[in-house]
Formats: structure tokens, C-alpha cells, sequence
């Protein structure tokens, strides 16, 4: 059976990107349409992991 740890820490590291995101949009850093473009290109690139994931289950 496939090994899922690589693809979990791909998506764990998606998420701390995401979090890194949010601190520099709260500080200032960064604009909300970026935010919101980053945040969103994360989400969906988590979502297809998952789904990469789930075909290599079945």
C-alpha cells in the first residue's frame, strides 16, 4: 500500500504557508485581493492533493 505521510506534509505545509499568509495580511504586509488570490490557490491545491490521495486509496 502507498505511504500517504509525503502527501500529508505537502498539505500540512500548505496550511502553514497559509497561516504565515494570514499573519502578514493582519500586519499589514500584504492586500486583501492577494490574500484572498493566495489563500484560495491553497485551498484548491490542498483539495487536489486530497484527491490524489483518495485515487491512489481506492
Amino acid at each position: 500500500m502507498f505511504r500517504f505521510e509525503t502527501l500529508d506534509i505537502a498539505i500540512r505545509s500548505i496550511f502553514e504557508t497559509i497561516y504565515g499568509l494570514t499573519v502578514a495580511y493582519k500586519k499589514g504586509l500584504i492586500k486583501e485581493p492577494l490574500y484572498r488570490e493566495l489563500y484560495n490557490e491553497g485551498e484548491i491545491l490542498a483539495k487536489r492533493i486530497r484527491t490524489f490521495r483518495s485515487t491512489l486509496n481506492s
